[in-house]
């Protein structure tokens, strides 16, 4: 009876280390068979080269946008300084026979675009001397050129004027015009503009001081508009030279303190959304190149998986 009595409660010990052993090993039978298993080296290498890829994508999208940014986005304000040329001779003796300002501008570095309107503008500076409030209305004319034309012999080498007894000579806007190809011509307009006499006289009285102590304040600023929405169509060349001519229409040549062009890019749609909202912009193309990639490779990769698959009988009978 004694012994009966110490050995009935250890049963239920033996039972319950029994059954934690079966389910122990239950439990080890189903890990093992899961971490075996060929599904799930599937689906982990899947993770791995989907995060592999997504991250390789992430990093070339940066480069991406960049680059798209560069090559799409025309430079918005396109400035180039004008220096003005005083006679230039014409004729087989190389007389002056010109008197009519002229500068040729280089647009080579910078960057236009087909399909963008322009705003082109040329803005000069001049004194209010006597003899600009004199001269009255002038002409300024602007031309814009093409790349220099390979066929002609004069887009070999920029010719320069055969001046007499001048040792630096500019060179010839006639060889520059006939070289290459005319974009645009514009001929526009201008004057300083009038004031009466009185109000000629009270502004001086009011800025003398100003005046007296910064002599080179005294001066006119004038924009000649010379294009609105300017236009290259797609394949079309772009400027790469402007040409302007300042013309006295006959009269005395007009002083000028200085002189430069302008293109302002008028903007629109992609191009305005890209310049305006940059952030945003980066944020949503970026996301939009990561996602088109990802999904790209996920369907690459399924399909193959699939192909794999309907091979591999094929290839064990045979």
């Amino acid at each position: 009876m004694y012994l009966q009595r110490r050995e009935s409660p250890e049963r239920p010990d033996l039972q319950l280390v029994a059954l934690a052993r079966e389910t122990l090993g239950s439990i080890a039978d189903v890990v093992y068979g899961i971490v075996t298993s060929r599904w799930l080296h599937m689906a982990i290498l899947r993770v791995f080269l989907t995060l592999s890829f997504t991250t390789f994508a992430y990093y070339l999208a940066i480069p991406a946008y960049a680059y798209f940014y560069h090559v799409h986005l025309p430079d918005q304000i396109i400035t180039a300084p004008l220096h003005l040329q005083y006679g230039w001779p014409i004729g087989e003796q190389g007389e002056f026979q010109n008197n009519n300002p002229y500068a040729i501008a280089s647009l080579t570095h910078k960057t236009i675009k087909t399909l963008q309107p322009y705003d082109v503008d040329i803005t000069l500076t001049l004194p209010r001397s006597p003899g600009n409030l004199a001269r009255g209305t002038f002409m300024v004319g602007l031309l814009l050129l093409g790349d220099p034309d390979p066929i002609s012999t004069n887009a070999t080498a920029p010719r320069f004027l055969q001046a007499p007894n001048d040792l630096i000579t500019p060179l010839d806007p006639i060889a520059y015009r006939t070289s290459r190809p005319t974009l645009h011509i514009s001929l526009r307009p201008t004057r300083l503009p009038y004031r009466s006499p009185i109000t000629t006289l009270t502004a001086a009285l009011l800025r003398l001081p100003y005046y007296a102590l910064y002599p080179d304040a005294e001066l006119t600023a004038l924009t000649v508009v010379m294009a609105e929405r300017l236009t290259f169509s797609r394949g079309a060349p772009v400027p790469r030279v402007a040409l302007v001519e300042i013309q006295a229409c006959g009269k005395a040549t007009p002083e000028v303190y200085s002189a430069q062009v302008t293109l302002r890019s008028q903007l629109g749609g992609l191009r305005w959304l890209m310049y305006h909202y940059r952030i945003t912009s980066f944020v949503v193309f970026t996301a939009m190149f990561l996602a088109t990639a990802v999904w790209c490779f996920l369907v690459t990769f399924t399909l193959g998986g699939l192909m794999v698959k309907a091979l591999m009988p094929a290839g064990g009978a045979g």
